[in-house]
């Protein structure tokens, strides 16, 4: 059913992940959603080391809600200049997996199952972030 990139590893997406469908959110750096905001870790840097697996480092950071996103800015100090890019995702654009951190537990990653360019289409800046900073 999905294709996935070539450089995802065997047993990429894990087998617990399931079919995203609906609203989620990402924080983004950019005035508004631009490609660099969807291009996984590995994407941007193929041969770094990385602290994440190598499945999760071809995943997108994501989370369930737009209070998650607070959660999580207010957590870490680094990602409170960040925006916040939402979507209302269809199933077929990939799997997500529940993937809670220290700092939120409601983060997930996605494997988008569609380009880095048609993933920054499907994301629109969340008006009451527009211009903000934490």
């Amino acid at each position: 059913m999905y294709t996935w990139p070539t450089h995802f590893p065997s047993q990429c997406p894990p087998e617990d992940a399931t079919e995203i469908s609906g609203k989620i959110f990402r924080l983004i750096s950019r005035d508004g959603p631009k490609e660099f905001d969807f291009q996984s870790h590995y994407e941007r840097a193929p041969g770094a080391v990385r602290t994440e697996t190598e499945c999760i480092s071809r995943g997108l950071s994501v989370l369930r809600s737009y209070h998650d996103c607070e959660v999580l800015m207010d957590a870490v100090p680094a990602l409170r200049k960040k925006l916040v890019a939402e979507a209302n995702l269809e199933t077929g654009t990939g799997l997500i997996g529940e993937t809670p951190s220290g700092n939120c537990a409601g983060h997930c990653t996605w494997w988008r199952s569609v380009t880095v360019e048609e993933a920054c289409s499907l994301f629109s800046l969340k008006a009451s972030t527009a211009g903000a900073e934490k």
